[in-house]
């Protein structure tokens, strides 16, 4: 559901181009929408994966979920700034609608192993939330980690989507090119990442390591500023994709691992 709806809002905003009728207020309408599917679709993908591994195999499997995620990633902005330039948004538009579409196929007749096969109940919004919530506050470990999430993210996620623009234009004079290369890079690093988790996976003080990497991931973000050239810019962004997929991969597991399976899915989404 999610991939066809994305997929028909994306072929929208192509029609909507090509009738020059595409505005900001479309953009916000599209971007509210976007998030609402996301917020459904992620947590729904995390929350099965407990299902369809074992417990002990789970730090290896979002390794290796994380790189399949951030493969496309690695060269996805330098050819998407390329065919901004050369092709033009409509025929963009037009190509991830399709893509977003059909990527739905293989997901039709496919069944969550874990869903009850008759009738289920069904819990009101309100009570499902409070229940998720009061199980997060009662178990320690998720109640750090869910706090360590909340913190980090409130932190960086405005540097990053701000600032990294003004860095590149501002601060480097560069162009779009130069921004794809530097988000291509933090892809590269999470990619690098996973594969090293994939191969050892981190098992032991997952709390403290990611304690570490939100710390060093805070001094790199702080240095971006201080790029003097397109490469160190790279550079530090590399390193800063190291630094989230060794985070989100050992909370991924953590919480996976000390969440009940018909708690997980709630917890996921408070995620």
């Amino acid at each position: 559901v999610s991939f066809v709806t994305r997929g028909l809002q994306t072929l929208s905003a192509a029609a909507l181009i090509t009738m020059d009728r595409f505005s900001l207020a479309w953009v916000v309408g599209f971007a509210l929408v976007y998030g609402v599917i996301d917020a459904f679709f992620w947590p729904a993908r995390d929350a099965a994966l407990p299902d369809a591994v074992e417990k002990q195999q789970l730090t290896r499997a979002n390794s290796m979920l994380l790189i399949t995620n951030q493969v496309a990633s690695v060269f996805g902005p330098v050819v998407g700034g390329a065919c901004v330039a050369w092709i033009g948004y409509q025929s963009i538009f037009l190509g991830v609608g399709l893509g977003l579409a059909l990527s739905a196929v293989p997901l039709f007749g496919a069944r969550d192993r874990s869903s009850p096969v008759g009738p289920a109940t069904r819990e009101p919004l309100a009570a499902a939330l409070h229940a998720g919530i009061a199980y997060v506050l009662a178990t320690p470990v998720l109640r750090n980690v869910m706090a360590i999430q909340l913190a980090t993210n409130v932190l960086f996620a405005g540097p990053m989507m701000v600032g990294l623009p003004l860095v590149v234009a501002n601060g480097l004079h560069a162009d779009a090119i130069a921004f794809s290369v530097a988000q291509s890079a933090l892809a590269a690093g999470m990619v690098l990442a996973g594969l090293f988790m994939a191969w050892r996976p981190q098992k032991r003080r997952r709390l403290a390591k990611m304690t570490g990497y939100i710390a060093l991931t805070g001094v790199l973000v702080a240095a971006l500023p201080h790029a003097s050239s397109v490469g160190s810019l790279t550079v530090l962004m590399g390193l800063i994709g190291v630094c989230i997929a060794g985070n989100n991969v050992a909370m991924l597991a953590l919480i996976q691992e000390k969440t009940a399976q018909d708690k997980i899915g709630r917890v996921m989404s408070l995620n």
